[in-house]
């Protein structure tokens, strides 16, 4: 396979090859959420005049800044009939099932449950055609040598995952079952493990997935583990700080927020840096975040509250944070039976979550004093897709309050 740097390569070299061969491309990519520099792969098959099969395009994995917590889209493998099509025995379905669907139907609905539930909850006994999401068969022996099976593997992996959240999050949730998993290629094995944990708080048994990519022997990434989002409460649920980019990562760009230098004193490693960043999400609920303090890029951000970030012109992101604040507060003065009047935004950071979820402190007029008192609001939006309003509540520890 030839491998392609640059984006302006790709059309050269496509000129010097007359054989159908597969190419792996790599090239950059602008993206327009953060203005970033970041690397994708494609992969296509090629032979002039004759063939051009666009295989797959995706972020490439392993990259600094992207980690691999990205979304594999789904993408077709085998169609029925085809010549290397082999049906999984975990698809029920056949060709006289009603009602019939087309192989673009089976691939556009397929992309639909894994963009609704990042690839943890879908329904294979729909599908005919193959494609690169699969669920893990809980009694084979697939994934690794050795006298365990995969089910054993996955409670490893799970168990591994609650742990470091446990840490993390200075909890004692406890490991109870494997729910089930799906998996992906990315290289290595990408699993998406459901698993059951008993809350120690209420007794209550809840749902927790994990994003692992394994390789027996070779890898072991834990990249995520949360609770199940939507089973009720999971948006309230404190997202960790993580780092995105270090000053001399090579897709290394300062934001404007950032203000500290290399020649600042005290000088921080990366670690320090990262557990700053956590204490300083921990004690506000990430609403107050002095971002003077790094050189780092966190998942953790600061709005500006001028630009058209999130927003179409002529409306600026303070237009949008306005009309957010004022809906949260209008639902808590209907919820608990208060006035209090919406003066203005003040400030707000954010982050990605399935969307993006807004922090925002924004100023109230209380009718009982007349006082300006600071209000906290936390809304999760997608621009012409959804806004939900996760809570709104006086600031904590503000006195008068």
């Amino acid at each position: 396979m030839k491998k392609i740097n640059k984006v302006e390569c790709v059309g050269n070299a496509k000129n010097d090859v007359d054989e159908d061969v597969d190419r792996d491309v790599e090239k950059e990519v602008k993206d327009p959420f953060d203005d970033k520099i970041k690397l994708f792969q494609a992969k296509v098959r090629h032979a002039q005049d004759v063939v051009e099969e666009y295989v797959f395009c995706r972020p490439k994995p392993n990259q600094k800044g992207l980690s691999n917590n990205w979304l594999e889209p789904a993408r077709l493998l085998w169609l029925p009939g085809g010549p290397d099509y082999e049906r999984p025995l975990y698809m029920t379905r056949t060709d006289e099932d009603e009602p019939h669907y087309t192989a673009e139907q089976e691939l556009a609905y397929m992309q639909k449950q894994v963009n609704e539930s990042d690839g943890f909850d879908i329904d294979f006994k729909l599908n005919l055609c193959v494609f690169n999401y699969h669920p893990a068969n809980l009694d084979s022996h697939e994934f690794e040598d050795g006298a365990g099976n995969a089910e054993d593997l996955l409670k490893r992996l799970s168990q591994n995952s609650l742990d470091d959240y446990n840490g993390k999050h200075e909890t004692k949730f406890e490991f109870v079952k494997i729910r089930g998993a799906n998996f992906h290629w990315a290289n290595a094995i990408m699993f998406l493990i459901t698993f059951e944990v008993k809350d120690p708080f209420d007794d209550k048994i809840k749902l927790f997935q994990a994003k692992v990519r394994h390789a027996q022997d070779v890898v072991e990434e834990y990249i995520f583990c949360r609770p199940k989002p939507n089973q009720g409460g999971w948006q309230r649920w404190l997202e960790p700080a993580f780092l995105l980019w270090e000053p001399n990562d090579r897709h290394y760009e300062r934001h404007s927020y950032t203000t500290r230098t290399e020649k600042d004193e005290p000088q921080f490693t990366i670690e320090q840096e990262l557990a700053n960043m956590d204490n300083e999400v921990n004690k506000s609920d990430g609403f107050d975040i002095d971002f003077s303090l790094f050189r780092c890029i966190f998942n953790y951000h600061l709005a500006n509250l001028n630009s058209n970030d999130f927003v179409d012109e002529p409306d600026t992101l303070r237009d949008l944070l306005e009309r957010l604040s004022q809906q949260s507060l209008d639902d808590y003065n209907k919820e608990n039976e208060t006035k209090f009047e919406y003066v203005k935004v003040e400030k707000a950071n954010f982050h990605v979550a399935a969307g993006i979820m807004f922090l925002i402190t924004f100023d109230v007029k209380d009718p009982y004093d007349d006082m300006i008192k600071p209000f906290q609001a936390r809304v999760r939006h997608l621009k012409n897709t959804f806004t939900e309003y996760i809570f709104c509540r006086p600031k904590p520890n503000h006195g008068g309050m």
